[in-house]
C-alpha cells in the first residue's frame, strides 16, 4: 500500500480502492485459516474491514484534494504492519498461547519526522517498560507492529527503511531482553548477494561494527539503524530464516568476532 495512493493525487482513486479490496480479501482469508470461528476471529475480521475502509476513504480524500501529505502517507503505509500484528496475536491465542496485540503508537515515541522518524530512546524505554512490562509479568506475549511510532503532536509516524528491525532492538533495550532474533527470508547475513554470487555463504558471527559496515555497503538484510539502540549493551542479535527456523544464521555480538569474514577484512 502506498504507490496506488500517490496515483490518487491525480484524481484517480480507483487503484487505491482496488488495493483496499485485495487487502481485505487477503487478510480475511488469513483470519479464517488461522483463527477458529468465534469472538477472536470476529474481532480480527472487524479490524481488517475497518482498516480496508479507512484506506479507501483516505485515498478518496487524497483524490479530492489532489495532495498526499506525509502524515497521510504514513497512516496508509502503517496498515500492513498493524494488520499482520493483529493476525499473529489472534493466531497465538488460537494456539493456546496468551498474547495481546499492543499498538506501538502507545509507547514508541519519535521526533515526528514522517517517513523516516528517529525514536526517542529514553521516552520509549519509560513507556514500553510500563505498557509491555505489565503484560509480560502476567505471562502475556505482547505482539507489537514494527515500523511505527508517535510524534510529539500525537500523529502516527513511520521509522523508514529498517524500521521494523529498529523497533525490535529498541524494545529489546527498553525491556532488557536476553537477545533479539530478526526473522528473514534469507539464512543470515551472507558474504555476497546470492543473486549475483550463487555460492555466497552465511557469515556465522559478526561484531556490531562489522555488521553495520556490511549493511552500509549494501547488505539489505540488516539496516545499520537497527543496531543503534543496542549501543552500550551486550544484547546479541540473531539474523535467521523463517523458512528454515532450526538452522543457525548470523549472530551479531558486542564482542569481537572470530569469523573468517572478520579476519579477512
Amino acid at each position: 500500500m502506498g504507490a496506488d495512493a500517490r496515483l490518487a493525487v491525480s484524481g484517480d482513486a480507483a487503484p487505491a480502492a482496488s488495493v483496499a479490496a485485495a487487502f481485505l480479501r487477503r487478510h480475511r482469508d488469513i483470519a479464517i485459516e488461522l483463527v477458529p470461528g468465534g469472538k477472536e476471529r470476529r474481532a480480527l475480521l472487524a479490524s481488517v474491514d475497518h482498516q480496508a475502509r479507512e484506506y479507501r476513504d483516505i485515498a478518496q480524500a487524497v483524490a479530492a484534494l489532489g495532495e498526499l501529505s506525509p502524515r497521510a502517507s504514513d497512516t496508509l503505509i502503517a496498515r500492513g504492519e498493524r494488520a499482520a500484528s493483529a493476525a499473529l496475536a489472534a493466531a497465538l491465542n488460537a494456539a493456546g498461547h496468551k498474547a495481546e496485540r499492543i499498538d506501538a503508537t502507545g509507547f514508541v515515541t519519535t521526533d515526528g519526522r514522517h517517513g523516516a522518524a528517529a525514536p526517542d530512546l529514553a521516552s520509549t524505554r519509560r513507556k514500553a517498560r510500563k505498557v509491555l512490562g505489565a503484560r509480560l509479568r502476567r505471562g502475556v506475549t505482547p505482539v507489537v507492529p514494527g515500523f511505527i511510532g508517535t510524534g510529539p503532536d500525537g500523529a502516527l509516524t513511520t521509522l523508514g527503511r529498517g524500521g521494523t528491525d529498529l523497533t525490535a532492538t529498541l524494545l529489546a533495550r527498553a525491556l532488557g531482553a536476553a537477545r533479539v532474533v530478526l526473522w528473514k527470508d534469507v539464512p543470515g547475513i551472507l558474504t555476497a548477494d546470492p543473486r549475483m554470487v550463487p555460492d555466497a555463504r552465511v557469515i556465522p558471527e559478526l561484531h556490531r561494527r562489522e555488521a553495520a559496515e556490511v549493511a552500509y555497503f549494501g547488505a539489505k538484510v540488516l539496516h545499520p539503524r537497527a543496531l543503534i539502540p543496542l549501543t552500550g549493551t551486550s544484547i546479541p542479535v540473531e539474523v535467521r530464516s523463517f523458512i528454515n527456523p532450526d538452522v543457525r544464521g548470523t549472530e551479531v555480538t558486542a564482542m569481537p568476532s572470530t569469523s573468517t569474514f572478520a579476519s579477512s577484512s
